[in-house]
Formats: C-alpha cells, structure tokens, sequence
C-alpha cells in the first residue's frame, strides 16, 4: 500500500506543479524567465483534467484510507539550498579546469561570487530553520551572524 501513496503522492504533487502553469504561472527574474504560451482553451483543458485526477485520487485516498503527506516548507529550503550549493560549488576555478584551462581574471572574478552566494543560499537554509540574522551590531555581524 506504501508503494501506492507514494506513486499517487508523486501523482498529485506534480498536477499540483501544473495547475499554477494552467492558471498562467510565469516567472520573471534575472537569469531565468518562464513563457506560458497556453492558450485560454488550453488552460481550461489541462485544468479540467487536474480535476478529474483529484476526483480519482481523492475517492481512491478514501477507499485505501491513504494518509496525505505535509510537506513542510523548511524542508523544501532545505532540500533546495543543498541542490544549489551543489551547482554553485562549480564555479570555482578548480572545478572550472575541467572544461579547460579557465581565464586567471576569469577565476579571480567568479570565485568570490560563487562563495557570496554559496555563503546567501545557506544563510537562506538558515533562516528558513529559524536562525535569525543578527539585528544589532555592526555590519559585518549583520552580514555573519545568525541567532537561533
């Protein structure tokens, strides 16, 4: 039965994902930009279909007596902080060389940057389990310190 929750879970997680595309998600950054081309008739679709597999999913959750999952939003900071530092880690030179032999202005750029960044996705982690930034004190403590 666990196999079952878990795959259905999945199931309803990712319609879940697809519904805010349906209802027009588009997401604007610096690097990264989302384009929704669904069509209004599209949308209408797709949001009827969600529908109809949260009737399927909701009578087969009654039936087995499945339990729905929380899913906390510290644990997604979490799991999404560790990811990055796992892609930002790649910026440095020594892992740069693996490609060829990077620029040594190249390398004195992006390392500092990659550990800032490193450094604000943690302290993102961080925060998001509760730890504080420092309120008081000189910037550097502002910039280095956490409080639980």
């Amino acid at each position: 039965m666990n196999a079952i929750a878990v795959t259905l879970t999945i199931l309803d997680e990712a319609i879940s994902n697809l519904e805010m595309w349906a209802k027009g998600r588009e997401i604007h950054s610096v690097l990264y930009h989302e384009r929704n081309g669904l069509s209004g008739e599209q949308r209408a679709l797709i949001l009827d279909e969600i529908a109809e597999i949260r009737r399927i999913l909701e009578e087969t959750r009654r039936r087995f007596n499945l339990p729905a999952r929380v899913n906390e939003g510290t644990d997604e900071f979490r799991g999404q902080c560790s990811v990055l530092w796992v892609h930002l880690v790649e910026l440095e030179g020594k892992y740069l060389k693996r490609y060829g032999e990077p620029p040594a202005d190249l390398v004195a750029y992006i390392e500092p940057i990659s550990k800032e960044l490193i450094h604000r996705v943690f302290r993102i982690g961080d925060i998001a389990n509760g730890k504080l930034p420092v309120a008081a004190g000189d910037p550097e403590d502002r910039q280095e310190g956490l409080r639980e």
